[in-house]
């Protein structure tokens, strides 16, 4: 397992104890760090670059990079379903 990715120039807090339920969390961007750290980034085939919010075990909340990758026996299909004959006859149409 490599070392976990930060990324630069990206923090993310929790909610705050006043804030509305709906409102998760924020985000803050350091917009020269993170484009400073973007040319040197981590990215998968797509040019994409997924990043996983986490939080610490002290409560902090922060952003690592995602470096998962499907091995090649993996299949993101899922199973067919198999349906006894008795089932399709309850079909409506």
């Amino acid at each position: 397992m490599s070392d976990p990715i930060f990324v630069d120039g990206l923090r993310v807090f929790g909610p705050k104890d006043n804030q509305p339920e709906w409102l998760k969390g924020s985000l803050k961007i350091t917009k020269a760090e993170l484009e400073t750290w973007l040319t040197t980034a981590p990215v998968d085939e797509n040019g994409e670059i997924r990043i996983d919010i986490k939080q610490s075990k002290k409560g902090n909340w922060y952003c690592q990079v995602n470096e998962w990758r499907p091995d090649s026996n993996y299949s993101n299909k899922p199973a067919a379903p198999v349906a006894s004959e008795d089932a399709l006859e309850d079909i409506p149409f």
